[in-house]
């Protein structure tokens, strides 16, 4: 089952200038979904609500969305 909402990713890109393959979708959609299981498997300290911390922590970046 697809994670992401294609017809969005294909929008964005195309605001971007770019276009896209069938096959970029399902790789990027692979990939979202390998980053999502991460989040799920995070500890977190044991709390149940996935928040910023935790896609700060997965997918790498700065603290303050």
């Amino acid at each position: 089952m697809p994670v992401i909402k294609a017809s969005e990713v294909k929008r964005a890109i195309k605001e971007g200038g770019k276009r896209c393959s069938k096959e970029f979708i399902a790789a990027f959609d692979h990939q979202v979904t390998i980053k999502l299981q991460q989040c799920i498997k995070e500890h977190a300290g044991g709390k149940k609500t996935l928040d910023a911390g935790v896609a700060i922590l997965i997918f790498g970046g700065k603290r303050g969305i």
